[in-house]
């Protein structure tokens, strides 16, 4: 089966605490309350049998952050594979082509190339993303997240801007002045920069892209508010 033919439907989970409390998935639209939230999730056939196991044992609470971690992590194991390049949500370049495009640049002219290679990365993640999907719904999470990506495309140009996870941004920030996009949503943005400066060395070079990526996922891990400074230098 080809990527993106099958998708979850017909499944329904009933929260037998209360029966003004009914959770329901079908079609990929999820019912809580009388307020619909939808979410449209195509998944290659190796991914849809882990949804359904997810989907049978999810148990559901009035906190939904849980579940919609869950739901955006299998749209995005879905979406960062080949094929799958482009975040339909945001139009963001993904995680996926991220780690090529870095992987391309550290190749550099080939095998022996020796020269450095330097970048800067602006790593951005919204605080709290889960609260305000639970209390807005995620039909408003999805319009925030187009919606900063849209400002961060204008400030450094869409080739440069990647959706890194469900909630996660990062930016190629080299020789750029840092611009933290206002939003007029109910989230706030927490940011590091992360500079990079390596040796290039094609017979090294899926270790290094395995070694930036930890970096930058260190990077957002460790953003703040006023933006925090990290650097990885390996001159071999």
């Amino acid at each position: 089966m080809e990527y993106g033919t099958a998708t979850i439907r017909d499944y329904r989970i009933v929260h037998q605490k209360s029966s003004r409390k009914v959770a329901r998935l079908k079609g990929c639209s999820f019912v809580k309350r009388d307020k619909l939230m939808k979410i449209e999730i195509d998944l290659p056939e190796n991914l849809y049998n882990d949804a359904k196991a997810y989907v049978k044992n999810c148990y559901f609470s009035d906190d939904i952050s849980e579940w919609v971690k869950g739901i955006i992590h299998i749209e995005l194991s879905a979406k960062c594979r080949p094929g799958y390049e482009i975040d339909k949500t945001t139009t963001c370049k993904t995680r996926n082509l991220l780690k090529a495009d870095i992987g391309a640049a550290l190749f550099g002219s080939g095998w022996n190339d020796k020269t450095i290679y330097q970048e800067q990365f602006l790593c951005i993640d919204i605080d709290n993303f889960n609260s305000f999907n639970d209390k807005y719904s995620m039909g408003e999470g999805h319009k925030a997240l187009a919606d900063i990506a849209k400002a961060l495309q204008k400030i450094y140009s869409e080739k440069n801007v990647y959706r890194f996870n469900g909630d996660e941004f990062v930016v190629i920030a080299k020789n750029c002045e840092v611009k933290i996009p206002e939003t007029n949503y109910d989230i706030k943005l927490k940011y590091s920069i992360v500079n990079i400066e390596m040796q290039r060395n094609g017979r090294r070079s899926r270790y290094l892209e395995n070694e930036i990526m930890y970096f930058l996922d260190k990077g957002i891990l460790e953003s703040t508010f006023e933006g925090t400074q990290l650097s990885n230098f390996n001159l071999m």
